[in-house]
């Protein structure tokens, strides 16, 4: 339709809205919504005849006119008839569209020729639907989409075939409009390997064909590898490795199979490729696989498992309580007995109007009420408070599990109220589809005079869509505007809704909210703002292809674009390409991929085409990649890749990938121990260690966290993993829990693991739970997952007491700003053996829609030995609106005691015990706020905020405060576009760095929120959507890593690396494009490290880190902060920024000049001195020297060590030194000649000036007399495989000052200057040693990730005048050599050391001590020389240490 009225949008009935009555009559209802440049004046339809149309409602005279009406047909009489709606608007001018309206029998449709079903693919091969296999019971074959070619409704639900493929159809697409089927086959033959065959329907034939011969296809097959299961189990997981000839094979093999998925997940560059099988299907036993290229099977095996029964044991029981609480009509108690773990299944809360909630006991400590011993058997009692509202009223079922369950009928407490809300009016703006989806502010008039609207719920999913939180300013729940964000095209439709108020009426809406909205039945005023679009199908693509295909993925991602657009609309011969609709791309990869992505189209205004830009993560096998579409307003279907093969039929929908080593298993827990010290003895305070070894065979693990619970005390342990500073392909990694003296005995389980790839894969069990395909066990490979403890075999069925609660206010504003609606809670507790301070218990809130909001208390509690009362304080803030109008429930789960006993006490627990258990919320005021913003990249100029009452401001403006490297800087009233009272557009300058938007009301700050950009790695390229591929890629090769296991750090990293492709990735372009295309990744960088000085071997990597270290965000600390403006800056992220000279986590200590130090002719040892200056005799003497070489074992227990005694200057200059020495095996008595295990190269070199240098590819800054070390170690035969190596460097700062008065001090931390090190600084009498440790190095190599940590078991000297340390450099296992790089300089601190200080003020003085203690050292050092030569031959000391005995004398 053209001109100035246009359908913005219909209500089509469905086809079997067309099917007739018994009596032969039809009736169906339609809605046209019309918008007009002008009001619209009048609406009519012809013919007339023969056909009766009933107003159900109709709204003229204004620009948006909604017409709702019912046709009513016959069979005899109007069986079809098209019929004309004529529109006319205010300046007399008259628009018009056709419908058609059939009434037919429904007898008269089946699966007969009368229906034409035409593909747009006569030939159908087997793609990767049928070699992912499947768990139907049946061999999936082909999917196929065919087009229905009839103007009559189509009804056709089965279809019938010539060789029993059990063919079925189903409609494809939105089902009021859609045209095309999807037809799937199968067959129940196992071992059915398809030949070429000719399908005849009885609507036309198809040929279908099988893959191409098996020529060139090596199999390298034994049995079966069924990783060991804890039996019952539901899952099985195997592998086997199939060799090909090239890659292109693999694509030519079929698996068939009964409910097993079969999928690959690793390949390597001799084109082996391991494939994963998945048998997952609850209650079956048995299974059979088989495998064959094209008519040729080669293997079938069967697969045996048993089954599991995951209600362990007896069904626990729900006892009802009859307590009766003021506001609350229900407390309810369950009691378990000899349970495991806390139960997985939860209560259902039935209210009249149908709607269901569901509370879940699974979270500890949530309803823990009792848990004790008696005798042999551990009680527990699960106790949650149900609130209602004072106007509930009718039967309310409670349902636990089948045998659980009650109803009962509530009475409400005061006024009766039984009226539902009343919806007065509905108005919405367009958002647009920015940020994925189409959306509207939807902005709704509802009024309920007695208890207030309280929800707007979906009755299908029992999801509350909006409720009175969503109130606008100047409202109330009794007469209030309530605004919330609707996405209109991806959002699932809901059948049946229901507006309620707090009594539980309920509006009842039997359409979906879209159509509630536009067709609703009253005459009040609707304001709908909709795209002209409606819903499209797959015969709607005009044009559909990627930019690049046939991708290299060989250990880079890669960035790509889809590109499409529809045809035009024949309906109204306009363009069908609405800028604002949208479409969600779904990366699926594979079948076996656990975590798709979802992508969402934008307009290319330029190209005049829709665009979807995603990212394609390395590693992936040589596969067809899986994807899904969902069209905008199409809710109910995703579209396949396999939809877009069978009827677009072009190569242009496939999207090809490979790898020359592919990776798409997740990391698996190869080795798993438990360990515990004193295993008998529970007097003491016990440590219970698990050891996993994690392994990622090319990806590399990532990050994951561990869950360990206890079966008596329900303690949860929580663990977070990551690969941060250790070896990613495989690491050992150790988690400790400590055991109280008299604990009792309990079972340690597993009950949460989850394990992350650097590309996103990743493995998850959950205790008590069964696997669901695809996500994978990792445990899959070991059989241990619980550990038990025995402990003190007395049973106690005291438990803890509750002594105080009390918190402040009472009494809450939970409308107001963050500070109004802050609560402080106190809970003191005893118990006769003692309460646990360290386990903290939980608060719960609790509204009248069974939501509990957690308070967890942070600190331990504080024990009072006098009263024997611990008391625990948290401060938390309430979430807004909630527990209005009626107050918040409270309780209190998670009380400890020292001997596994536990209390909890619910909100009537708490009123049985004469404690106050309800806050009270008697206030609701809406404040504007800025709540949350739509993704925007770093590129985008146009930022979208979602907020509370914006329209509520007097004069409004928005400032923007970018937060970088520079500090801030501020833009002043951005202009900005208020959509609605809930959405403002705001004009920005696109930045890179993170930014706060301050909402400001006559320039008064309101609210402030801090927008992230994401990073468009895309360049925009103007490509001609006609062209075609024309060339194929060949792959380039790269090495396959190796795995290289490392030592276990003691503690566990909690940071959480990420990383970025690093290379260029290969790809042949599917179009020509006008400029050259860029997928420009953030990089890492790659530059060759440079050493110094020219004499030292140097090392250069050929790869990229396998993980860049990053030091942790950091607090600016300092007054003024960071040392002040001239001194350094704070970073957002970082912590302090100094400016040279000065330096230090506070900037307040200034790089010092110094002469350079002597060379040292006998070893790398450096004294570093600072001479006196003006008239305080003050010096200051710094060594750093090079201890000893130590090899660690898993657990960093020491295997053996090697003492550098031996060191040969091979050259020097003034400023810079090269030794070298040999590490020699004592073990070898070869000729009693020692053999040379490996060599360590060390060079020094003094810079004078500020210099920038480079080190494994990372920039680094040498301050001014700064000496930098670089060592080099050749390849070292480790003990085993999963050993470590151990650089031990002393460094030492001492005052020959005769002042007493002084202080000395040493830390060790990150450092902030953006160099990603660790630092040392030794400060005495206001003078530091500062050295930095770089958490870099190259090793065999390659840039990887070093750990440097302080070493507390060498015994090491600090006094007030002295401060000394040693720093352990951890080198992971190597294979050839490793190459590190630390530096030392002198610095001038602003702050004084503190940690030792001299008080005594009568002895020797400290030149004295000095002078005797170099003379001690000196004899003992020359008597140990004359003891070593005397047993050269005989003995050799793998680690001697020299400590010197001093003697102290009266001072005189």
């Amino acid at each position: 339709m053209a001109g100035e009225v246009s359908i913005k949008y219909y209500n089509e009935p469905l086809p079997e809205n067309f099917v007739s009555n018994s009596s032969g009559y039809c009736s169906v209802n339609y809605s046209l919504f019309l918008k007009g440049d002008v009001p619209i004046k009048s609406f009519s339809w012809e013919p007339q005849a023969n056909i009766n149309i009933n107003y159900i409602g109709k709204q003229f005279n204004q620009l948006n006119a909604i017409v709702s009406f019912e046709v009513l047909s016959n069979l005899i009489t109007s069986p079809n008839l098209t019929f004309t709606f004529n529109i006319t608007d205010d300046n007399f001018k008259t628009y018009n569209t056709t419908r058609t309206i059939y009434c037919i029998k429904l007898d008269q449709y089946g699966p007969t020729k009368q229906y034409l079903l035409e593909p747009k693919n006569y030939q159908l091969s087997f793609n990767e639907i049928v070699r992912k296999s499947s768990n139907t019971g049946k061999i999936n074959g082909g999917i196929m989409v065919v087009e229905y070619k009839s103007d009559m409704p189509s009804l056709l639900k089965s279809l019938s075939d010539n060789v029993g493929l059990e063919s079925s159809i189903k409609l494809l697409g939105n089902k009021k409009t859609s045209k095309l089927y999807e037809i799937s086959n199968y067959t129940p033959m196992v071992n059915y390997f398809f030949d070429t065959t000719l399908v005849s329907y009885e609507w036309g034939e198809i040929l279908i064909s099988p893959f191409e011969g098996n020529s060139g296809i090596q199999v390298k097959y034994g049995e079966f590898i069924i990783l060991m299961q804890p039996q019952p189990a539901t899952s099985a997981i195997g592998f086997y490795t199939i060799k090909y000839s090239k890659f292109a094979d693999e694509k030519k093999v079929l698996f068939s199979s009964q409910n097993i998925y079969v999928y690959p997940v690793l390949s390597d560059s001799d084109f082996n490729v391991t494939y994963l099988f998945y048998f997952n299907e609850d209650g079956k036993a048995e299974s059979t696989l088989s495998f064959g290229t094209s008519t040729i099977p080669i293997f079938s095996s069967k697969i045996q498992i048993t089954t599991r029964n995951y209600s362990e044991g007896k069904e626990m029981g729900l006892l009802f309580q009859d307590s009766i609480m003021n506001i609350t009509p229900k407390g309810f108690t369950a009691v378990f007995s000899r349970v495991p773990l806390l139960p997985q299944y939860p209560i259902q809360l039935t209210y009249p109007n149908g709607f269901k909630r569901k509370l879940w006991f699974n979270q500890y400590p949530f309803s823990l009420k009792n848990g004790y011993g008696k005798g042999p058997e551990n009680i527990y009692e699960i106790v949650f408070t149900a609130k209602l509202s004072k106007y509930s009223k009718g039967q309310h079922v409670y349902i636990f599990n089948s045998t659980s369950y009650s109803s009962i009928n509530v009475i409400p407490n005061g006024l009766v109220d039984d009226s539902p809300p009343q919806v007065l009016m509905v108005q919405s703006f367009n958002i647009g589809s920015g940020g994925g989806g189409m959306k509207l502010d939807i902005q709704m008039t509802i009024t309920d005079d007695i208890s207030g609207f309280s929800a707007f719920v979906c009755l299908d999913t029992n999801e509350i869509i909006f409720d009175y939180k969503n109130l606008i300013s100047g409202g109330t729940i009794y007469n209030g505007v309530y605004s919330f964000i609707y996405d209109y095209g991806f959002t699932p439709i809901c059948e049946k809704s229901a507006f309620l108020d707090f009594a539980g009426n309920s509006l009842e809406q039997n359409q979906s909210f879209l159509d509630l909205i536009i067709s609703n039945n009253s005459s009040n005023l609707f304001s709908i703002d909709l795209p002209i679009t409606a819903p499209k199908t797959l015969s709607d693509f005009d044009q559909f292809y990627f930019e690049f295909n046939n991708i290299n993925l060989t250990n880079q991602g890669f960035y790509n674009t889809l590109y499409f657009k529809f045809k035009g609309d024949n309906n109204n011969n306009s363009n069908n390409n609405d800028p604002n609709y949208c479409i969600k791309f779904r990366l699926a990869i594979s079948e076996g991929w656990p975590n798709p992505m979802d992508y969402y189209s934008i307009w290319d205004n330029d190209l005049q085409l829709y665009k979807i830009q995603f990212y394609l993560p390395p590693n992936l096998l040589n596969i067809d990649v899986l994807y899904y579409i969902y069209l905008g307003l199409d809710y109910d279907t995703q579209y396949s890749t396999s939809h877009f093969q069978s009827w677009l039929n072009t190569t242009n929908v496939t999207l090809s990938v490979y790898s020359n080593i592919g990776d798409m298993m997740p990391p698996l827990v190869k080795a798993l121990d438990c360990q515990i010290d004193d295993l008998d003895n529970q007097t003491i305070k016990r440590t219970l260690t698990w050891i996993l070894q994690i392994v990622d065979q090319y990806n590399g693990f990532d990050y994951g966290e561990l869950t360990i619970m206890g079966s008596v005390d329900f303690i949860p342990w929580n663990f977070i993993l990551s690969s941060r500073g250790r070896n990613p392909l495989s690491d050992i990694y150790k988690f400790n829990i400590s055991i109280p003296p008299f604990s009792r005995s309990q079972i340690y389980y597993i009950t949460h693991i989850k394990l992350v790839d650097k590309n996103g894969i990743f493995s998850e069990y959950n205790y008590n739970k069964p696997q669901v395909f695809p996500i994978i066990d990792p445990l899959v490979q070991v059989i241990l997952r619980s550990y038990s403890v025995v402990g003190d075999q007395s049973y106690s069925d005291t438990l803890p007491s509750l002594v105080g609660f009390e918190f402040t206010p009472s009494s809450l504003d939970v409308g107001g700003s963050d500070s109004s609606r802050a609560v402080t809670f106190t809970i003191k507790t005893k118990d006769i053996l003692g309460i646990r301070a360290d386990v903290k218990p939980t608060i719960y809130l609790g509204d009248t829609f069974l939501n509990y909001e957690s308070i967890p208390v942070k600190q331990d509690g504080i024990f009072d030995s006098k009263t024997n009362i611990t008391t625990f304080t948290v401060s938390s803030i309430i979430p807004y609106g909630f527990g209005y109008p009626e107050g918040i429930l409270l309780n209190i789960f998670g009380i400890q005691s020292s001997h596994g006993t536990f209390q909890g006490f619910s909100s009537l627990d708490l009123e049985n015990s004469s404690f106050n258990y309800s806050i009270k919320t008697p206030t609701f005021s809406v404040n504007t706020k800025l709540i949350s913003y739509l993704p925007i990249s770093n590129s985008s100029s146009q930022l979208t905020i979602f907020g509370r009452s914006l329209n509520a401001l007097n004069s409004p403006s928005f400032d923007i405060i970018i937060l970088d490297d520079n500090g801030k800087t501020v833009f002043e009233n951005n202009p900005f576009s208020l959509i609605s009272s809930s959405v403002v557009i705001i004009t920005i300058i696109p930045t890179n760095h993170s930014f706060r938007v301050d909402l400001l009301d006559s320039k008064i700050k309101i609210d402030s929120i801090t927008v992230v950009p994401y990073f468009n790695y895309w360049i925009s390229n103007p490509i001609s959507p006609t062209t075609s591929p024309t060339t194929t890629p060949t792959a380039t090769p790269t090495t396959t890593p190796t795995t290289t296991p490392t030592a276990t750090p003691t503690t566990t990293p909690t940071a959480t690396p990420t990383t970025t492709p690093t290379t260029t990735p290969t790809a042949t372009s599917t179009t020509s494009p006008t400029a050259t295309p860029t997928t420009s990744p953030t990089t890492t960088p790659t530059t060759t490290p440079t050493t110094t000085p020219t004499t030292t071997p140097t090392t250069t990597p050929t790869t990229t880190p396998t993980e860049t270290p990053t030091n942790p965000p950091q607090i600016c600390g300092g007054n003024p902060q960071c040392g002040g403006e001239t001194k350094g800056k704070c970073v957002n992220g970082v912590g302090c920024v100094c400016i040279s000279p000065w330096i230090g986590s506070e900037c307040q200590s200034k790089i010092i000049t110094i002469p350079p130090p002597a060379i040292n002719p006998t070893e790398p040892t450096q004294n570093l001195t600072l001479d006196s200056t003006g008239t305080n005799e003050f010096t200051l003497v710094s060594l750093v020297s090079l201890i000893s070489l130590r090899e660690l074992n898993f657990n960093n227990q020491l295997v053996r060590s090697f003492r550098f005694d031996k060191w040969k200057l091979i050259s020097n200059t003034s400023t810079d030194s090269y030794y070298i020495t040999d590490i020699l095996d004592s073990n070898n008595n070869n000729n009693n000649n020692n053999s040379i295990i490996c060599s360590v190269n060390v060079s020094t070199i003094w810079y004078q000036t500020l210099t920038d240098i480079e080190f494994a590819g990372q920039k680094l800054t040498m301050n001014p007399s700064t000496l930098k070390y670089n060592i080099n170690i050749t390849s070292f035969p480790f003990k085993n495989e999963l050993n470590t190596l151990q650089l031990v460097m002393s460094a030492t700062a001492q005052s020959s000052s005769s002042n007493d008065d002084q202080c000395s001090s040493n830390e060790f931390g990150d450092t902030t200057s953006d160099d990603n090190s660790n630092y040392l600084q030794l400060s005495v009498n206001q003078h530091s040693l500062y050295g930095r440790f770089i958490k870099r190095g190259i090793v065999d190599n390659q840039i990887r990730s070093i750990g440097n940590e302080v070493l507390t078991d060498l015994s090491s000297e600090n006094s007030y005048y002295i401060s000394q340390s040693y720093i352990g450099i951890n080198i992971p296992n190597y294979k050839q050599s490793i190459q590190l790089d630390p530096d030392f300089s002198v610095l001038l601190d602003q702050t004084s050391a503190s940690s030792i200080c001299d008080e005594r003020k009568s002895k020797l003085s400290k030149g004295a001590i000095i002078g005797i203690a170099i003379g001690c050292a000196a004899f003992t050092i020359i008597t140990a020389a004359l003891i070593l030569i005397a047993l050269k031959n005989k003995y050799f000391f793998r680690s001697m240490e020299l400590k010197v005995i001093k003697l102290v004398v009266t001072k005189k």
